[in-house]
């Protein structure tokens, strides 16, 4: 529980802030077809770092402890970094090359070649930083996960208020400050990564199980997208832009509930990994009926 209220304060800077503070900034800067615009741009790079993260941010627990030494576990670190940005590396230059087709099925009155290449490599970007929280969140150092993730929402706004708000630059601006935030973010967290990992060609440690664990997650994770996340995109060709912006905003704001779940997530995985079977099932016990109390909260009668 102490780690799970600094996650959770740390979510209720980059989260809550984000979306008292952060959305109303681009609400009043923007029009209203732009913010629509913001919004598909938003619910793409959601779906796109899902697919390239390939699972791997809960399945690297499930072995990372298995690993008996530091330097194993170093090892498994670095295989992890190398298999999962050679996939994202993959993804990315095949959807920069016959992605368009794709984009224009998807993403209705959104130009592929002004917004893709910001949002593809820009998620590219954003799985270096997500191994690198990996890392810090297998290491029990809620304090260090915190600060890269403030560090980055910090980022975001400062280069968001001077591209948006001072330069003028409308949705553009905020997808360069974004992407530029994921560049210096990915530059960060690649040096951490360094002191954390240990590269080698003598075989992938724990690999091939790792990705089969990963998979289901991945599809699992894909159909929580489709009923949470992806609605923008789903109803945009039936509604207006004016009436999508409008909604887009009231979901964002909606997505506060969710944010004190997604904190205790982070907390209690890599305790439930890190024990013995008997250990473990117990954690879970109680992870699930304090997950079936946040869930059944906001539907009790008052």
């Amino acid at each position: 529980l102490n780690e799970f209220a600094i996650y959770a304060a740390g979510d209720f800077i980059r989260f809550g802030l984000s979306y008292f503070i952060f959305t109303p900034l681009l609400s009043h800067h923007l029009t209203l077809f732009e913010y629509s615009v913001y919004a598909k741009l938003f619910s793409v790079e959601a779906l796109l770092l899902l697919l390239m993260q390939v699972g791997f941010p809960s399945a690297a627990f499930r072995f990372y402890f298995i690993c008996e030494s530091e330097k194993k576990r170093r090892k498994y670190l670095g295989n992890v970094l190398i298999v999962n940005l050679a996939i994202a590396f993959v993804m990315s230059v095949s959807l920069l090359a016959f992605g368009k087709s794709l984009w224009d099925l998807w993403v209705l009155d959104v130009s592929f070649d002004s917004f893709a290449p910001l949002i593809i490599c820009g998620t590219f970007f954003r799985v270096i930083t997500s191994i690198a929280l990996i890392a810090l969140r297998a290491e029990n150092r809620p304090w260090s996960y915190v600060m890269l993730n403030v560090g980055g929402f910090a980022l975001i706004v400062g280069l968001t208020w001077y591209l948006v708000v001072i330069w003028g630059g409308g949705v553009l601006g905020q997808v360069c400050a974004a992407f530029l935030s994921y560049c210096i973010m990915a530059l960060v967290s690649l040096v951490l990564l360094l002191k954390k990992i240990e590269l080698s060609d003598k075989g992938f440690l724990y690999m091939r199980d790792t990705l089969k664990f990963a998979v289901p997650i991945l599809l699992g994770s894909l159909i929580s997208f489709l009923y949470s996340r992806a609605n923008v995109l789903i109803i945009q060709g039936f509604v207006s832009a004016s009436s999508l912006a409008v909604f887009a905003f009231g979901e964002r704001i909606g997505h506060l509930v969710q944010m004190v779940f997604s904190s205790f997530e982070t907390a209690w995985q890599p305790f439930f990994y890190a024990l013995g079977i008997e250990d473990a099932r117990e954690v879970l016990k109680k992870a699930l009926s304090l997950s079936l109390i946040h869930i059944s909260e906001p539907t009790r009668p008052y």
